[in-house]
């Protein structure tokens, strides 16, 4: 039943197990849903291809599972002048697979106030929170 439940939410759009975990995480949260892939560009060209967005709410995210970085030292560098031509466009917001673990709270803090989410209501969930 739960699997039936569940179909209607594949996208093959997801491009890495860390999108895919991400948008379970929230559906578990009732976050609003996120439109997929979105190509941002501006007068120079394209600036970047986002994993999600919300662009109602003028927020910009990116699953980086740092896997395609491992070998790349100029990583921060080239993070930081794309997230200077997105910020006409938006918040951006980044999380990696440690913001994902255990109960994947840490992907709640990043992304709850800028999609003006309030906590669930779960006891485990408060109590984290508080910490």
């Amino acid at each position: 039943m739960l699997f039936r439940s569940r179909v209607g939410l594949l996208d093959g759009l997801r491009e890495s197990a860390l999108e895919s975990g991400s948008a379970g995480r929230f559906i578990q949260w009732r976050f609003p849903q996120p439109r997929l892939q979105h190509r941002f560009e501006d007068e120079w060209g394209i600036i970047a291809r986002s994993d999600f967005d919300w662009e109602h709410l003028r927020v910009i995210g990116f699953a980086d599972g740092r896997g395609k970085y491992r070998d790349d030292p100029s990583r921060d560098r080239i993070e930081r002048a794309q997230e200077h031509r997105l910020r006409p466009h938006g918040t951006v917001a980044r999380w990696g697979w440690a913001d994902m673990a255990g109960d994947g709270y840490g992907l709640f803090r990043i992304l709850a106030p800028l999609l003006g989410v309030q906590p669930p209501f779960p006891p485990r969930m408060q109590r984290l929170r508080a910490a």
